[in-house]
């Protein structure tokens, strides 16, 4: 994993658009276990909880910038490699 560092982000600007392309809430699944002892001996039980949290900075900035991708609303690199022949006047 890469770490990022970000200078500068517009928080309110970005709750705006996460709220626009992904459910506010993000679950995260937790491991419960369950142990007791009966007449025929010792039992064990496993299950998954889904736990709700809001979701960090990165998830929001990675899932916006997911979005703008998809809809191939992103361009990468200088817009002269993307336009070709067309020259500023």
């Amino acid at each position: 994993m890469d770490i990022q560092e970000l200078l500068y982000f517009d928080q309110k600007r970005l709750d705006t658009y996460f709220v626009q392309v992904s459910s506010p809430v993000t679950y995260d699944k937790v491991p419960v276990w369950e142990t007791g002892l009966s007449i025929t001996g010792p039992t064990a039980k496993g299950t998954q909880a889904r736990q709700a949290r809001p979701p960090t900075t990165f998830e929001k900035i990675a899932t916006v910038k997911q979005h703008l991708e998809k809809q191939e609303l992103v361009m990468n690199g200088r817009p002269s490699d993307r336009l070709g022949s067309l020259r500023p006047l």
